[in-house]
């Protein structure tokens, strides 16, 4: 209710914005770069989700198909890169997380596979 966070696709970033409801405003909190350099050949930020516990958000890249691992500060919501895991397939296109936050599945749409 209060963060917004935002692949910039092409950009292979991730922004963090605060919601001011009474203003009806986003402010820029953070941006963090989703690859440590820019992989040859084609590459693109995906999809973004919110672990249900609030602590963690997950991005997807595809080109070097990983998905990121981002711890949310509790006070502000800036994110910070904990890890990269390979997301077993090739060109990752949505995932889901289940209700307790513990399973996380990747649809793969290159490889035609759905990775947990």
């Amino acid at each position: 209710g209060r963060t917004l966070y935002v692949t910039n696709e092409l950009a292979l970033t991730l922004a963090a914005f605060r919601w001011d409801a009474d203003a009806g405003t986003l402010a820029l909190i953070a941006t963090l770069p989703l690859v440590d350099r820019r992989p040859a050949g084609e590459a693109t930020a995906a999809h973004v989700e919110v672990a249900p516990s609030g602590r963690f958000a997950y991005a997807t890249v595809r080109g070097p198909d990983e998905l990121v691992v981002m711890a949310l500060d509790p006070a502000t919501g800036a994110p910070s890169p904990v890890q990269r895991v390979a997301t077993g397939g090739r060109w990752p296109r949505h995932f889901a997380l289940d209700p307790t936050g513990r399973l996380l599945l990747v649809a793969n749409q290159r490889s035609g596979t759905v990775v947990a």
